[in-house]
């Protein structure tokens, strides 16, 4: 990388920040293929970027490929992130991979259930209002349902 003519030393994963920051900048522009594009770059410089795995999320949830979208999500909430906290005191990461698995369930015809994890179903599943499931998944003490298939969803 060069900045007016000097040999700049970055490391990948700061690079990938960049990039990441780009792709953001793109797709709040409305110019998702772009932002697509720099996300998907981000992501190979530094697979653990979070924001850039996020934005890939968002971008395939948006062109409806659910099930990669809620791929996306989990690899971010089964990671972990630590990092900056929302107005919850959060971290904004982890509530933004929620949001999305939440959307991508939802998107995809899955039910959504407040019974805890693990506890199964009898069959009979109706679907679920967007703002009930997604105060069911963001208000668990756990993020099994978010974190696997098997858990708290069924399919309509």
């Amino acid at each position: 990388l060069t900045a007016k003519g000097q040999e700049v030393d970055t490391s990948k994963a700061e690079l990938a920040t960049a990039v990441a920051l780009i792709a953001q900048i793109e797709e709040h522009g409305g110019r998702r293929g772009r932002a697509r594009e720099a996300y998907a770059r981000a992501a190979e410089l530094d697979p653990k970027n979070a924001k850039a795995t996020l934005g890939a999320g968002r971008m395939l949830l948006g062109e409806g490929a659910y099930q990669d979208a809620l791929t996306k999500f989990r690899a971010v909430i089964n990671a972990g992130v630590k990092g900056s906290v929302d107005a919850t005191g959060k971290p904004a990461d982890l509530v933004q991979a929620k949001l999305g698995a939440a959307d991508a369930l939802l998107a995809a015809g899955v039910c959504v259930s407040d019974r805890g994890c693990g506890a199964g179903f009898d069959g009979a599943c109706a679907p679920t209002p967007r703002g009930d499931a997604v105060a069911t998944l963001l208000a668990s003490t756990s993020d099994c349902v978010l974190a696997s298939s098997a858990a708290m969803a069924c399919r309509c």
